[in-house]
């Protein structure tokens, strides 16, 4: 089955209007956003392999494989919701029993190197209090951590015989594979290096009740092209 994207969009929009039916009358409308999330998964070789680079904090290099890269709200308007509630601040003691899990799974990659637990209290800040009448701060990030176990996006990936080798694969095969193991329609991002290349970076499914992936309301298909470069793990 080859992706065609006019197939896929349209698939999509039914799909928003079939949840937006359903679920309006499930979710708290009390500001009348974040009805799903985008959670996303990035591959570290990209990233540091990139101009932005990475710096992994003082606990060490996260386990290997595609990282989470944010669970982030957003209504059916597709607007991205930020910095919500400022004062809603994370307290760690609310993610206290998941840290180890949260520091192989979701670290931060920035430099310099600001610390886990700094990086979790800006995500949770930026985007979690924008859904906290869906998901407190420990279910926020227990949410994540779920997501992120239901599938390994890098074994789903070398079974289709796409391998972290710098090589050059195609796109149609990345996308059949991940959406035959997970059971959803992916966005698969990529971003150009120097000489043009198209390089995998990031792969989003979207969650509405926040235990299982779901199809993404209007969700793009991808800008890697026909074909992308699977860069070497960091």
């Amino acid at each position: 089955m080859n992706f065609n994207p006019k197939i896929y969009e349209a698939t999509a929009v039914l799909f928003a209007l079939v949840l937006l039916f359903g679920v309006s009358c499930v979710l708290s409308h009390e500001r009348g956003e974040a009805i799903f999330y985008y959670f996303s998964q990035q591959w570290p070789g990209t990233r540091c392999g990139g101009e932005r680079g990475c710096c992994y904090p003082k606990t060490g290099k996260p386990a290997p494989g595609f990282l989470i890269h944010g669970l982030r709200p957003q209504n059916f308007m597709n607007e991205d919701l930020r910095n919500c509630e400022p004062k809603d601040q994370l307290i760690p003691s609310q993610i206290s029993n998941m840290t180890s899990e949260l520091k192989k799974r979701w670290p931060s990659l920035d430099c310099p190197s600001r610390g886990n637990m700094r990086y979790w209290k800006s995500e949770w800040t930026t985007y979690g209090t924008c859904g906290n009448y869906v998901l407190n701060q420990t279910q926020y990030f227990k949410t994540a951590l779920l997501l992120k176990s239901e599938v390994d996006l890098l074994k789903v990936l070398i079974k289709a015989g796409i391998k972290p080798d710098g090589g050059l694969y195609d796109f149609n095969t990345a996308f059949e594979a991940i959406r035959i193991a997970t059971g959803y329609m992916p966005g698969i991002f990529c971003v150009k290096d120097k000489a043009g290349n198209r390089l995998l970076d990031t792969i989003v499914g979207c969650t509405v009740e926040g235990t299982k992936y779901n199809d993404c309301p209007g969700m793009w298909g991808s800008d890697c092209g026909s074909t992308f470069k699977f860069p070497p793990p960091a």
